[in-house]
C-alpha cells in the first residue's frame, strides 16, 4: 500500500485503485497506517505524511514492483490528455519504451511552450537516463536512437539555460566526435 502511495502521489481512492495490483489489501491498510501516522487522507486526498516515508519506501522497494507500479500508473492516464505530463513521467520510470521517450519529448516541449525551461531539462534528463540504461542493456533497438534524439534534445535544452558544462557533458556522451575536439 505505502508502495502504491508513494508512487501515485497525492491521490483520491479512485486513483490509487487504478494502480494497486491487490487493491482489497491497499484499502485494509489505509486505516492502520493512518492511524500509524503515515498516510493522510483528510479531504478525499490520499497522501504520505511525510516525504521521507515514500523515499525510504521506494528505496526499498524491489525495482521491478515500483516499475510495475508506475506502468499502472501510465496505463490509468492513458485517457486523459491533460495529464499527459504525469503520464510521461511514469511510462519512462515504468516501461521505458517507443511511447514513453515520445511521452518524454512531447512533455518537454509542453513545459519549453509555457516557459518551465527547467521542467524541459528534468524530463529530457529522465527520458535520457531511462533510454541509456536500455540502450547500455541492449533491450531495444529504438533505446540507442531515444538516448542520441533526447541526449541532443538535452543538450540543446541545457545551451539555452547556460548550463554549459553540463551540455557539454551530455553532448560528448552521444556525440562521439565531442571527445576527439
Amino acid at each position: 500500500a505505502l508502495q502504491a502511495i508513494a508512487v501515485a502521489g497525492s491521490c483520491t481512492a479512485g486513483a490509487l485503485a487504478a494502480i494497486s495490483p491487490r487493491i482489497e489489501e491497499v484499502q485494509e491498510t489505509l486505516s492502520a497506517l493512518e492511524e500509524a501516522g503515515f498516510v493522510d487522507s483528510s479531504s478525499g486526498t490520499i497522501r504520505l505524511s511525510h516525504a521521507l516515508f515514500g523515499h525510504i519506501v521506494l528505496e526499498s522497494a524491489p525495482t521491478g514492483a515500483v516499475a510495475q507500479l508506475h506502468a499502472l500508473a501510465a496505463d490509468a492516464l492513458e485517457d486523459s490528455p491533460r495529464e499527459l505530463e504525469l503520464r510521461a513521467y511514469h511510462a519512462v520510470r515504468g516501461r521505458p519504451d517507443f511511447e514513453a521517450f515520445m511521452l518524454v519529448e512531447t512533455s518537454a516541449q509542453l513545459r519549453a511552450s509555457r516557459g518551465d525551461q527547467d521542467g524541459a531539462i528534468r524530463a529530457l534528463s529522465d527520458g535520457f537516463a531511462a533510454s541509456r540504461q536500455q540502450a547500455a542493456r541492449g533491450d531495444t533497438d529504438f533505446a540507442s536512437s531515444a538516448w542520441i534524439i533526447l541526449g541532443r534534445k538535452l543538450g540543446e535544452a541545457l545551451v539555452e539555460a547556460g548550463q554549459l558544462d553540463q551540455a557539454y557533458g551530455v553532448l560528448s556522451e552521444v556525440v562521439p566526435s565531442l571527445d576527439k575536439g
